[in-house]
């Protein structure tokens, strides 16, 4: 016999029905009670005792390790700022390891002796880089390791010698034959800056480094400026090199027509002098940007590990190289018959000794692939990029698991010709709901709904690290006077003025929280929806001590292109069986059942910035709707949801324990 479960709500007006067992049941249906369960539109069945396939069901930690990382707070990086540990406890709730570092080793440098320090406006300061030490100096007291993106930009004392394509054996000094050459002097700035990052965070205790170059190179802005008034003869200036200036700084622009508008996709292609500029997915990006300067640092990373080999103070600590860190929308907005995707083409570039045109010039190691992605360049399929965030999303993830494929597909083809290559596992080192800082995507229970679908999907398409677009939403290299781009995919929103404010969690954050209070393995679950129109579905760990059971309505039609909230969703009610609970088919007694929820008005940014000025504003944070005590019998228990709380669009958590 199965029996109910009695309900206490916490802090709510609730409808929710009196759960004991079958005789109290009977009692109070005679009585006339007038609260009931609705009628599940979907049934939940779990078996505690089941293990997910993959990985033996272990797969929590996995999971957090894909959201455990972000873009380092851009309060930091203009010097310290104490309001900024407000965050600090509660990126711990979330468990976050990692922080990324970009865009701020803008201003280091090195000079003709090899002293490594800070070049701001051509004055060299050796010693330690700024903004870059303030970040790491916050790394440190997050408890956190460097996620580094290096090389967006050339180092200003490298301006002198132009585009790095021209440099060949050309030396510092002209005069001296025997001189240092200037690509050898740039390889050692790239160990330099990788010593100096890895040595300031592995003295502080951090245990690994990881590292890419520049950041999304096949879409970086970099588009020249013309005069098109003589269309024969089309004027046009890039911008300059340096910091904050060209990001396509290898490419010589006296190698192409610079006001011209033909393209290569094929690697072979890349020489031909007549192409226009290269503009988004050109695969010039690659072998003529990207491709030596990830070969420059992925030779650095390995240098620099076996110089900490030798040091007993770094023992067992260990530096990681990644790439590409591309955007990956030219795996759709490429013209047909075009061929290989730039990913596609760097891994062969990076592991095969005889890609076809430069054999292994390129060849280099390579830890992990990195790559990005958001929810909303789904809609890229359906439309152009212009319009993408104002594009439906007709079938989610379905581009995602297009370039997963072809990622794993290139790299098994590539270790089955090289049995020597190992696994390189996926990393994706940027995503978020929506790139879109137009709407309410990010900052309401819609990138909740989208996130708790989108995390298993990850797991399920072989992804094992990620990293969050940013932490907070101000710029990341503004410091605490920059303004909040709050509708951007971040964990948290600043709220208040430079000189007085904190941070909020987004949804996304509050997911997160739910992911990591859940603990033990990954189950089996069965959804079994009432009617085609449900939208639900679950992710549940179980141990001898805890169920925690994810439930998630995900509609894309209701989150993307849904700005004015004129699609209005139909909330659902679940039933939820466990069996064999606490792993234990003949337990029996007392458990508590705590629920969390994020939905249209709870646990939800965007509600909270519409009634701010109210006097009782909305709590933006993960709100408890239900705290009570369960009945279990023979190791079953059934959870209804109540009459007053059913899950609309968004997530929601149920937590069981012992009593």
């Amino acid at each position: 016999m199965r029996y109910l479960n009695s309900s206490v709500d916490q802090g709510e007006a609730s409808g929710t029905w009196r759960r004991t067992r079958l005789l109290a049941l009977l009692m109070i249906v005679a009585l006339g009670a007038s609260t009931v369960p609705a009628a599940a539109d979907a049934t939940i069945s779990i078996d505690a005792t089941s293990t997910f396939p993959q990985n033996g069901g272990d797969v929590l930690p996995t999971l957090k390790n894909i959201f455990q990382d972000g873009n380092a707070p851009g309060a930091v990086s203009g010097g310290p700022d104490t309001l900024a540990d407000q965050m600090l406890p509660m990126l711990s709730g979330i468990g976050v390891k990692r922080a990324r570092l970009l865009l701020v080793d803008e201003y280091c440098d090195i000079d003709v002796q090899g002293h490594f320090g800070t070049n701001s406006g051509g004055t060299f300061t050796a010693g330690d880089c700024f903004p870059l030490a303030w970040q790491i100096e916050w790394l440190i007291k997050a408890n956190l390791s460097p996620h580094m993106a290096v090389a967006s930009h050339m180092p200003t004392s490298f301006v002198q010698y132009g585009p790095a394509e021209t440099w060949g054996d050309r030396r510092l000094n002209p005069s001296d034959p025997n001189g240092q050459k200037i690509i050898d002097h740039y390889k050692d700035y790239a160990k330099a800056l990788v010593r100096y990052i890895a040595t300031k965070a592995f003295t502080a205790g951090a245990q690994t480094a990881i590292f890419e170059v520049s950041n999304e190179m096949d879409i970086a802005a970099d588009y020249p400026t013309c005069n098109r008034s003589n269309q024969a003869a089309p004027v046009c200036t890039l911008a300059p090199l340096g910091p904050w200036g060209r990001w396509l700084w290898w490419i010589d622009p006296n190698g192409y027509d610079i006001g011209g508008f033909s393209q290569a996709y094929a690697i072979a292609d890349e020489d031909n002098r007549q192409l226009g500029f290269p503009y988004n997915g050109d695969v010039r990006r690659l072998g003529r940007g990207l491709l030596p300067v990830q070969k420059i640092f992925a030779e650095a990373v390995t240098s620099m590990n076996a110089e900490f080999a030798q040091n007993s103070l770094y023992s067992g600590k260990t530096i990681e190289m990644a790439g590409p860190a591309l955007a990956g929308w030219n795996l759709i907005v490429r013209p047909q018959g075009t061929g290989a995707s730039l990913e596609e083409q760097f891994l062969e570039q990076t592991f095969n000794p005889y890609a076809a045109p430069y054999g292994g010039k390129f060849n280099a190691p390579l830890n992990r692939f990195s790559f990005h992605y958001y929810g909303s360049v789904e809609a890229l399929r359906t439309t152009t990029a212009d319009h993408a965030c104002d594009a439906d999303v007709t079938e989610p993830f379905n581009l995602f698991r297009q370039m997963t494929g072809a990622y794993r597909t290139k790299l098994g083809a590539l270790r089955t010709a090289n049995p020597g290559m190992g696994e390189v596992p996926l990393f994706l080192s940027e995503w978020g709901a929506s790139s879109c800082t137009t709407g309410d995507v990010n900052t309401s229970h819609k990138s909740a709904a989208w996130v708790a679908a989108f995390l298993p999907e990850a797991l399920a398409q072989g992804v094992t690290m990620g990293s969050f677009l940013t932490i907070e939403d101000r710029l990341v290299y503004g410091g605490p006077a920059a303004s909040s781009i709050t509708n951007g995919a971040s964990l948290l929103h600043t709220h208040g003025a430079a000189e007085s404010y904190n941070f909020l969690p987004k949804p996304p954050m509050n997911v997160f929280r739910m992911y990591n209070l859940m603990t033990g393995l990954r189950n089996q679950v069965a959804v079994t929806p009432g009617s085609s129109g449900s939208h639900l579905g679950a992710f549940v760990t179980s141990d001898q001590n805890s169920t925690s059971a994810m439930v998630y309505n995900f509609d894309p039609h209701l989150v993307f292109n849904n700005d004015a909230n004129t699609r209005t969703d139909t909330p659902e009610n679940v039933s939820i069986l466990i069996s064999n609970i606490f792993q234990n088919n003949n337990y029996y007694g007392s458990v508590r059942v705590e629920r969390y929820q994020i939905d249209a008005t709870r646990s939800n940014l965007a509600y909270y910035l519409q009634h701010a000025s109210d006097p009782t504003p909305p709590d933006p944070s993960l709100q408890k709707i239900e705290d009570y005590t369960g009945y279990v019998d023979i190791g079953e228990l059934r959870l209804e949801t109540p009459l007053d709380k059913p899950l609309g669009l968004g997530v929601t958590l149920y937590r069981i324990t012992p009593r």
